[in-house]
């Protein structure tokens, strides 16, 4: 069966141009866009469909594209890195952008090829009814001519028998008598019935010809509508693999996110508690070393006169050391106001985290710069907590220092009494 459709007219494989130029319906900006053909398409898809998931992440092992693999799988698309928060998202859009453009090309290819068809089987259409019109006219001039070799023939057998017949003559309105070889007109006459019965039959070959080729052109259309709509619906397909997805990665971020506020606020509040426990510790040593000392200082003042000097200066130190427990139990309760206006800070950042999910699941083109800040407070409120971990270390080292000292002073000052007050101590 010969086809009416053009080689040129249909696509040429993945690298080749589909030059659906027929007719001058086409430009040339859109001949030279990359086609492939439906069957590469669904092989395309098939052997993609194990890999995307691997690719992205999501349910195998991670695989990451290289740059040029990526390009060469994808010419045009943006290529990205695999990070924790924004290169999977980015990966999978570029994938699914590439799907969804390739699905276009091949939509918009369709959607000219259908139109092209249409035009050519309305073109056929009209041109079996014009060949139907030059059909009938054929066949009235034959059936004329049959009527007219009909007469011929009456005429002819109407001579033969008469021997002679009177043929009109217009061009000098005179009766003429004419011989017997007037049969020449009906040999023309069946001459140009069988040129006529030919060009009959040629014309219905013709028209044959142009309705199978309308049929062929239809069926070619239907086929073509079928595989736009199922490209439509896998395109519908991915797009929905897509925002179901972009929705687990949300929520999993979402978690993932919770579950580091939380952790942070118990290690706030251990900290804390932590912090509370050894300044009452370090409070009530001090406090006992201070009774301890003044119970010392008053029974050496009670049973020797001579160190009154040295008691005075001895409870001038204490109440010195005194002052300095204080000092420190004032930055004890302000280490703890600390504490708690930071777990204060960490419950409105908590807050703010949510509130930032929120609006993560409303505008999902904001996640990245809300990792960004939540990951800026939550190191601006840990160096906070490691800064007041150290202040609160070194003031103890600094007091246990100090209290060391002190006893050394204090034991070497009684090393260095004679006997007599060693012994009355």
């Amino acid at each position: 069966m010969r086809s009416s459709i053009p080689a040129a007219a249909w696509p040429r494989g993945r690298g080749g141009v589909a030059p659906q130029i027929i007719a001058g319906r086409v430009s040339p900006e859109a001949a030279e866009i990359p086609t492939c053909t439906p069957s590469e398409m669904d092989m395309h898809l098939d052997s993609r469909k194990a890999s995307l998931p691997s690719a992205l992440g999501m349910g195998g092992e991670a695989r990451q594209l290289g740059e040029d693999e990526f390009h060469s799988e994808f010419p045009g698309a943006h290529y990205c890195s695999s990070d924790f928060f924004e290169g999977p998202q980015k990966f999978h859009r570029e994938v699914v952008q590439a799907y969804i453009s390739r699905f276009q090309l091949q939509l918009k290819q369709n959607e000219r090829f259908i139109e092209d068809a249409q035009a050519r089987v309305t073109n056929a259409e009209r041109l079996c009814a014009r060949l139907q019109r030059a059909a009938l006219t054929a066949q009235r001039e034959s059936e004329a001519a049959v009527i007219r070799a009909e007469a011929d023939g009456g005429q002819l057998r109407a001579f033969r028998a008469g021997n002679e017949t009177v043929f009109p003559l217009p061009w000098k309105g005179l009766q003429h008598k004419r011989p017997i070889g007037a049969h020449d007109d009906v040999d023309l006459l069946r001459q140009r019935q069988g040129v006529l019965e030919a060009e009959r039959a040629s014309l219905s070959a013709e028209l044959r010809q142009h309705r199978e080729d309308a049929e062929e052109l239809a069926a070619k259309s239907v086929a073509a509508r079928r595989r736009e709509l199922q490209l439509r619906s896998k395109l519908e397909a991915a797009r929905q693999r897509c925002t179901t997805e972009k929705r687990e990665i949300e929520q999993r971020h979402a978690k993932e996110r919770e579950a580091f506020v939380h952790e942070m606020q118990a290690e706030l509040e251990a900290v804390a508690a932590a912090t509370e426990k050894e300044v009452a510790m370090l409070t009530a040593q001090h406090e006992e070393e201070v009774h301890s000392l003044r119970r010392a200082e008053a029974a050496a003042s009670h049973r020797h006169s001579d160190g009154a000097s040295r008691s005075e200066a001895a409870a001038a130190e204490s109440a010195a050391r005194l002052q300095e427990t204080q000092s420190l139990r004032r930055l004890c309760e302000n280490s703890s106001g600390e504490v708690s206006r930071l777990s204060a800070e960490l419950r409105a950042m908590q807050a703010a985290g949510f509130d930032l999910q929120v609006r993560c699941g409303s505008v999902s083109e904001g996640q990245d710069s809300a990792d960004s800040e939540v990951e800026r407070e939550t190191d601006f409120f840990r160096a906070r907590c490691e800064s007041i971990e150290r202040h609160r270390a070194d003031a103890v080292s600094h007091r246990a220092c100090n209290l060391s000292a002190w006893l050394g002073g204090v034991a070497r000052e009684h090393c260095a009494l004679p006997r007599g007050r060693m012994e009355g101590l």
